[in-house]
């Protein structure tokens, strides 16, 4: 987790002794009985800022341990409370941090901005955790940990926060997903509060990003393993993936807007950040010098046609609009224009591009990108063949070829596991909705439900209910068979 805070005058006899029994066991790496000191030794000298920080160093570092591992934590966590373990591990060391920030009263000690920067980044560990949450408040602390960090570096020279900007921009990111998902899509959604209060969570979790990228070229901070280009890479793809969720949340927002210009504002931003996330995608290709990031680059592509198929005239209109303060081009005569490659002599790694791209283009190189990565790129292959039958129905022209290779690719995804299996078959019967055949559909709710944990169905369930695709066959007998609904066989 970090360096050892420094000694403070001695206090509690036994107290101390126990402070450098636990000194001595951190170095040895013997966690847990580090940890026990540490806990005896803040019961006896509670006001000890050491005591409480060196307790949550040593908790920090048996939960990396014992508890880090996602179903170890899931799993373990309950018969291991009163033993200190998993949860119990995780919330001691946010806890032990906290109250270093409690005691301190200098505001400009060491011990505070090393508590700060612990607390913010195990908050964000705890906030991963629970990946379907809509908690905003456990990232809001990690928010003000990560800011009272900074301003012990700006008014008192404790050193960069280095890797911990990344941290930081996780937690942003993660605020803004959030965000999103607690925002119902209807008409009571006020879009212009919800444009800005996204907008600026994505700029701030973008610019934390690229901090933590410099600091990774200028410093390399992440010592323990001297991989500096992985480091570099990890937090450039975080990137890609935080404006990759904007953009589609974005795209989403199009649609339901009722305001003219509040929904140009929208696409305006969202190519911006489109834009941003490209030029990411190419850098990232052009540093590694490998194409494992092929399906990202898909991802890149394919959203990029997804804004293209946004409405004519929201299109229209910001081709002929102007924003306060910007000076660049985002739509050229025939598509989106793209931002130029990173440096040269990439080689074959990344592609000679055109300097503009329509909707079929961009659909063209997210496939090959997505065939070129593999099982990787299954899923998303078959969602984009989904889009595109969407915008041939659109506009009333025949989408069956796009529903055949989704099929086609659902079906190879099916055979990779119970997980890709469920996850397959439910699109399988979207796809089924969408070429108006409620019999196959329903075959394929079925073999979607079964391959889903009986705890999870119900949940799977009201997703069908609420899916676009599903909701026009919902009451025909066949789908009601399916889901059971009448009998609750699937509760």
């Amino acid at each position: 987790m970090g360096k050892k805070a420094p000694r403070p005058a001695a206090g509690d006899a036994v107290g101390d002794e126990l402070l450098e029994q636990g000194d001595a066991l951190l170095t040895e790496k013997r966690f847990r009985e580090a940890y026990q000191c540490f806990l005896e030794a803040s019961t006896r000298l509670p006001t000890k800022q050491v005591a409480w920080f060196n307790l949550g160093l040593a908790a920090s570092e048996l939960w990396q341990v014992e508890g880090g591992d996602f179903f170890w934590w899931q799993n373990k966590c309950r018969s291991t409370r009163a033993k200190g373990g998993g949860e119990e591990l995780l919330a001691a060391s946010i806890d032990a941090f906290r109250a270093v920030l409690r005691l301190d009263t200098s505001k400009r000690a060491e011990l505070r901005y090393l508590s700060a920067l612990a607390a913010g980044r195990l908050l964000v560990q705890a906030a991963e955790l629970e990946e379907d949450s809509t908690n905003t408040l456990i990232l809001s602390e990690a928010l003000q940990h990560f800011a009272e960090a900074q301003r012990c570096v700006e008014q008192w020279g404790h050193p960069d926060l280095g890797s911990a900007w990344g941290d930081w921009g996780k937690a942003q990111a993660l605020q803004m997903k959030r965000v999103m998902a607690n925002c119902k899509l209807d008409g009571a959604v006020q879009w212009k509060e919800m444009l800005e209060t996204s907008s600026k969570l994505c700029e701030e979790a973008a610019d934390k990003f690229e901090k933590a990228r410099a600091a990774v070229d200028d410093e390399g901070f992440e010592e323990d393993d001297g991989n500096e280009e992985g480091d570099d890479l990890d937090w450039m793809v975080l990137h890609i993936e935080h404006l990759l969720q904007f953009v589609d949340f974005a795209i989403t927002a199009l649609d339901k807007s009722k305001a003219m210009e509040i929904s140009i504002e929208w696409l305006r931003r969202a190519i911006i950040a489109w834009r941003s996330c490209f030029s990411l995608t190419l850098a990232v290709r052009y540093l590694s010098q490998s194409n494992r990031f092929n399906a990202l680059q898909g991802d890149a592509y394919a959203a990029g046609c997804r804004l293209l198929g946004s409405p004519f005239e929201l299109l229209t209109a910001l081709s002929h609009s102007t924003s306060e303060g910007s000076t660049t081009q985002l739509l050229g005569s025939k598509g989106l224009l793209l931002p130029p490659p990173p440096g040269s002599g990439s080689g074959e790694i990344v592609e000679h591009l055109p300097s503009e791209a329509t909707e079929e283009e961009l659909a063209t190189l997210a496939e090959a990108a997505y065939i070129a990565a593999g099982a990787e790129g299954l899923l998303p292959m078959g969602e984009l063949q989904m889009h595109l039958a969407r915008r041939m129905q659109s506009t009333s022209r025949d989408p069956m070829a796009h529903l055949k290779k989704a099929t086609e690719v659902f079906q190879a995804l099916s055979n990779n596991g119970p997980d890709d299996k469920a996850i397959a078959w439910y699109n399988m019967a979207c796809v089924a909705a969408m070429a108006n055949r409620p019999d196959y559909a329903a075959k394929a709710l079925r073999t979607c439900l079964h391959a889903v944990e009986p705890s999870q169905r119900r949940k799977w369930i009201e997703e069908v209910r609420e899916d676009g695709d599903l909701q026009p066959l919902l009451n025909l007998p066949e789908i009601q068979a399916a889901l059971e609904l009448e009998t609750g066989g699937y509760r």
